[in-house]
């Protein structure tokens, strides 16, 4: 009988311990999978939000497109360059209505130490015709251009300009001058008799 106390203690006793161990390794065991989970909270770190793209504006319905601006050419200073031996040339005020007209040169002086090229020289009217020299003016010599007026038909004052075009800048010269009346024709006054024909029957 003794025996069977002292088994039943001992049993007892074993499955105390039993549960005791069971209870604290279960305890070890949340303990660790807390800690797994604090580890693996602290070992992903939390991805940065992302930034939206920036939208280009969409241009409206029908709106024009706009077109980049185009480089400006460079801008030369004739002056710099070159120069012209007058700016104004006066005809005078008895210029004869003739088909050839009236002529006058201009000289350009190259001043500078690169080519001058006189590309055009426009006229303010078609009643004046320039001409020029086509070949570059090398530093320290000179090129010509003509103007021609056309007096015929046009009694009376005039003032005209030309613009000298060249690869170094533009400049604006003038004629002027007065163109004499057209002669006066006589007629003979109305009613006035016929020529008497002299000629024999």
């Amino acid at each position: 009988m003794k025996r069977i106390i002292i088994t039943l203690a001992s049993f007892v006793l074993f499955g105390t311990a039993v549960n005791a161990q069971t209870k604290t390794k279960n305890g070890k065991t949340k303990a660790t999978k807390q800690a797994v989970k604090e580890e693996v909270k602290v070992a992903i770190p939390t991805p940065a939000p992302v930034a939206a793209p920036a939208q280009t504006p969409t241009p409206q319905a029908g709106a024009p497109m706009q077109a980049a601006p185009a480089p400006q050419a460079e801008v030369y200073d004739f002056d710099k360059y070159a120069k012209v031996d007058k700016m104004e040339h006066n005809f005078g005020e008895n210029i004869k209505q003739t088909p050839e007209g009236v002529t006058c040169t201009f000289t350009v002086t190259n001043t500078s130490n690169e080519p001058v090229t006189i590309e055009n020289v426009q006229a303010s009217c078609g009643c004046t015709v320039p001409t020029w020299d086509k070949a570059p003016i090398v530093p320290g010599k000179t090129g010509q251009f003509q103007a021609n007026y056309h007096a015929q038909g046009r009694p009376g004052p005039f003032t005209k300009t030309l613009t000298i075009r060249t690869n170094r800048g533009n400049k604006a010269v003038t004629i002027k001058g007065t163109v004499e009346p057209s002669p006066m024709v006589e007629t003979p006054p109305t009613g006035a008799p016929a020529p008497a024909n002299n000629m024999g029957h």
